[in-house]
């Protein structure tokens, strides 16, 4: 298997954010709005100033520009 790690491109941001959707989906404590934390984040400075906050990892294998988000 062949993962690249690289920075997020912005066509891929809605499929970040359903996966940190899901990621919570079934957390007790959570508000089921992690995800618009990571919008926000985008939007603010820090998004620029630390890029490294924005990166995906890639398999070969899955094309993260699909939509449905494929299962894993």
């Amino acid at each position: 298997m062949n993962i690249t790690i690289r920075k997020e491109q912005t066509e891929e941001y809605i499929i970040t954010e359903h996966v940190v959707k899901n990621a919570f989906a079934s957390m007790e404590l959570s508000n089921k709005k992690e995800y618009e934390v990571v919008a926000r984040i985008r939007k603010s400075d820090v998004s620029v100033s630390v890029p490294e906050l924005s990166l995906v990892a890639i398999n070969e294998n899955i094309n993260l520009t699909r939509w449905p988000y494929p299962s894993i």
